[in-house]
């Protein structure tokens, strides 16, 4: 086990692969999206839009007006 120790936040994690199995029809749960991504001058990411037959969602990002973080 790896302890990972990052901004404040303790990650375990095994060294074990993760194994997945997929179903024979399960390719029929994939559609396509379409993501549109708006930046502000500063080339600071502001908004996020998710597009597909089953879900649509957008997110707004704040950008604090003294540094660069959201």
């Amino acid at each position: 086990m790896i302890y990972i120790f990052r901004l404040g936040i303790l990650i375990l994690q095994t060294m074990q692969p993760v194994i997945i199995k997929i179903k024979r029809n399960s390719m029929n749960a994939l559609e396509l999206y379409h993501q549109t991504y708006t930046y502000d001058t500063s080339n600071n990411l502001t908004h996020l839009s998710h597009q597909a037959n089953s879900n649509t969602w957008q997110q707004a990002i704040a950008i604090h007006p003294h540094n660069n973080r959201g």
